[in-house]
């Protein structure tokens, strides 16, 4: 909560605790909005590349890890996957990222593990095609690499989750949406841009129609796609087999947007947002539920919710610390620091290593004219291990521990 915490600190140095007291209602937030000085961005690490040698490539492939700030190596907690092809295009690739993370800072989705996919323009028609296609096509493998090799890493040693989100532009726009066709419903979301639909001896339109025939209605697939104006035919195709469907409520869900007087380059930035949105909106709209004043029973309340997440997306994804930690101060701001202490310890049990979380219980247990030594103890050895802060932010909240353990 860094944002918050940038203003809360700057009280710290107030001996009168009855002061510091009287202005904290009116900087508490329901949001956990971070920023930190020396990261580009605001929800996630600086990102990791690592080389992966395939054994269906053949050759090492440049992948490119962005973890959350959550993420704990030691800890039990999941996220979701979002794999983005054509990292090499660093222009829609940041921007991309910049994007997840804006929408994952407001709230919009879930904190996810992404994984950028260079591809080496020499190899990526290569990559893109299928051998029923082109006999030098090695789609099969790429499809191999990514469903056999790189998810299952991802998932043992990055903590991601089953549910996994492929995103995919023009030839990857058309191996991304293969890829849904062929891995129904292990992929739970596909974002083509100008995807193609046809290629020797391939037409992805009957796929797709094929696929939206054997849909379940529950879990949710997504597939959004977007066009520009030299693709319009394709568009119209892809509308052609979801039109009817959208009304009908059929699954897969499958949203489209036409920019017809757009560069095909700049369609990727003008609908990634809304294409994550839609995947992600029953996820924010359930989670905002929680924060509800009249939701109390905090431990069942959160259990029913995330139920109903999992049966809508057929896998478990978290409530994000934000909520959790918002339902806290909005009871906190309120004055019932009981419910206060309540929804901060829930919180603890999904993201036991919130240092933070055991100073805002100090706080509530202060108020209840209750002894704070053996919370804000457990704080302090909480904080030394705590990789969510930088180290100036962690002396910073010491002088706030110190101040609480004074007065």
């Amino acid at each position: 909560m860094r944002d918050f915490l940038n203003l809360f600190v700057a009280f710290s140095h107030i001996p009168d605790y009855t002061m510091y007291r009287a202005v904290l209602p009116t900087l508490a937030c329901c949001l956990i909005t971070l920023f930190a000085d020396a990261q580009t961005f605001e929800r996630y690490k600086q990102p990791v590349s690592i080389t992966f040698l395939s054994s269906f490539s053949g050759y090492g492939q440049n992948i490119e890890i962005t973890l959350p700030l959550e993420y704990d190596e030691k800890g039990a907690l999941t996220f979701p996957v979002v794999v983005i092809f054509d990292r090499q295009d660093s222009r829609n690739y940041d921007y991309t990222l910049r994007t997840i993370d804006y929408l994952t800072a407001n709230e919009q989705m879930p904190s996810s593990v992404i994984v950028g996919i260079a591809s080496d323009p020499e190899l990526r028609y290569a990559e893109t095609q299928l051998h029923i296609s082109d006999p030098a096509g090695k789609g099969e493998q790429t499809e191999r690499f990514l469903m056999d090799e790189l998810l299952p890493q991802i998932r043992a040693n990055y903590h991601g989750s089953a549910f996994t989100t492929l995103i995919g532009q023009g030839r990857y726009g058309y191996f991304a949406t293969y890829l849904l066709t062929r891995n129904y419903p292990e992929l739970h979301a596909v974002i083509a841009v100008n995807p193609l639909l046809e290629q020797p001896n391939v037409n992805l339109a009957d796929s797709l129609t094929q696929l939206l025939k054997k849909g379940a209605a529950s879990p949710v697939t997504y597939f959004r796609y977007d066009c520009d104006g030299r693709n319009e035919q394709q568009y119209a195709t892809l509308n052609g087999i979801f039109g009817k469907a959208r009304n009908e409520k059929a699954n897969p869900d499958a949203k489209g947007q036409l920019f017809s007087g757009a560069d095909s380059r700049a369609t990727s930035g003008l609908y990634i947002n809304q294409a994550l949105y839609g995947i992600f909106e029953f996820w924010s709209a359930t989670q905002n539920t929680y924060l509800d004043k009249s939701v109390t029973g905090l431990p069942a309340a959160v259990s029913r919710k995330m139920t109903e997440i999992e049966q809508h997306y057929g896998t478990p994804i978290a409530f994000s610390l934000g909520a959790l930690n918002g339902k806290g101060w909005s009871f906190y701001t309120e004055g019932e620091f009981e419910k206060a202490i309540e929804a901060w310890s829930l919180l603890l049990s999904y993201y036991p290593d919130f240092s933070e979380a055991y100073l805002s219980i100090a706080y509530a247990e202060k108020d209840l004219g209750r002894p704070v030594a053996a919370t804000l103890t457990e704080f302090q050895k909480k904080l030394s291990s705590d990789t969510f802060y930088t180290a100036d932010e962690k002396l910073e909240m010491m002088k706030e521990c110190e101040l609480l353990m004074k007065n």
